[in-house]
């Protein structure tokens, strides 16, 4: 992924946990695309809890807060944004492409079969 490096990675209770964090120098607003380095703040965010090949998983995301630069933007603070998830999501885009084409193959075999 993305400029992402893992701080922590342990099992417990035949359960991984990866605890990662972004690498990036800088953050882009998403109101006005203005550039920032000024960290507002820190929040984790679980972004996947699950099962991956047998093996439950749970990844949870240290992500940042940022200060605008730009006097005149009205988002004085932002959250950093990744390309590999949607904002307010809990699943990573590729794992919700996997759900998809699975239920879309489910459905076809269904239909075949009738």
């Amino acid at each position: 992924m993305e400029d992402l490096r893992i701080l922590h990675q342990f099992k417990e209770n035949n359960k991984l946990f990866i605890i990662a964090e972004s690498t990036k120098v800088y953050c882009k607003c998403p109101n006005c695309g203005k550039v920032s380095n000024k960290i507002h703040s820190k929040y984790t965010r679980k972004i996947f809890n699950g099962s991956l090949d047998g093996l439950s998983q749970e990844i949870t995301l240290i992500a940042r807060k940022c200060k605008c630069k730009e006097l005149s933007c009205s988002q004085e603070i932002f959250t950093e944004r990744f390309t590999f998830i949607d904002s307010y999501s809990r699943l990573p885009n590729h794992i919700i492409e996997i759900i998809k084409i699975l239920g879309l193959s489910t459905s076809a075999e269904k239909f075949l079969k009738s």
